[in-house]
């Protein structure tokens, strides 16, 4: 994965954290699911 690529995924998952802490879970999961789809087996996006 190029460097491009991995930091797109790091900003998904943080988004997708910030999404859930300010209750926006629809948002959170979207993210989350983006992030996975880019990375499958980053821990941090499960």
């Amino acid at each position: 994965m190029e460097n491009n690529e991995q930091f797109k995924v790091e900003s998904y998952i943080s988004d997708s954290r910030l999404a859930f802490i300010q209750g926006k879970y629809e948002e959170s999961l979207k993210l989350a699911k983006q992030a996975l789809e880019m990375d499958s087996k980053n821990p941090d996006a499960h």
